[in-house]
């Protein structure tokens, strides 16, 4: 809530950024995103991490995993320590994504039933990571030919376009056309805005998850 946060300060790591300004100062700025808000509360317990660091998904196939976050999502692999696991670190759109191979495949697909079961109904509102793209409809295509059923969403009144997938271990993928900035409620760029074509959406349930199958 903006109005409960406008006497919080904003502690810049870079120096000349917001430094000292309240947040609702920063906000009119638009330069929320390279601060780091600091807390006036009293007896506010907060861990002393400096940074977000990455992703991790526990999977059942490594090849079939690292086929999707790098063939279709467009990923890097980058160098893994040589932990006693087996597994790849990935890189991409400033998000370092770890997979690790599952110790009890059994159990984990029974995780992964469940999950799209849950998700096929309740998307939008469920977990999941986004990405933006000003290419939805390219997305589309790629999606339609490596067999990945998808779920269109345009929330009404927001110029918000959304396509919600199943990566290979039944996690939610979204990739919208904009996002509002941080404190913000409306895109930027309403260019991006525009309709995308709803003519081939295909059936986003269970029995439609050819990249999320049990075969492996």
């Amino acid at each position: 809530d903006r109005n409960e946060l406008v006497s919080e300060e904003i502690i810049v790591p870079m120096s000349g950024l917001c430094e000292n300004w309240t947040l609702s100062e920063a906000l009119d700025k638009k330069l929320v995103l390279p601060c780091t808000i600091q807390s006036r509360r009293e007896n506010k317990i907060k861990l002393p991490m400096k940074s977000f660091n990455h992703i991790a998904r526990e999977v059942l196939s490594l090849e079939k995993s690292k086929y999707f976050y790098v063939e279709i999502l467009g990923f890097d692999v980058v160098p893994r320590p040589p932990f006693d696991c087996e597994g790849y670190w990935l890189y991409g759109y400033g998000l370092s994504l770890h997979l690790v191979a599952t110790s009890v495949p059994k159990e984990r697909k029974l995780v992964k039933k469940r999950r799209i079961q849950h998700f096929s109904s309740a998307l939008p509102r469920v977990d999941h990571i986004a990405f933006i793209s000003n290419e939805l409809q390219t997305i589309r295509e790629i999606l339609d030919r490596e067999k990945v059923f998808y779920k269109l969403d345009q929330p009404a009144k927001t110029g918000i376009s959304q396509l919600f997938f199943f990566d290979p271990d039944g996690n939610v993928i979204e990739v919208s056309n904009c996002a509002p900035l941080v404190g913000e409620v409306a895109c930027a760029d309403n260019s991006s805005n525009a309709s995308v074509d709803t003519a081939s959406e295909e059936s986003f349930s269970e029995d439609n998850q050819s990249n999320t199958t049990d075969s492996d």
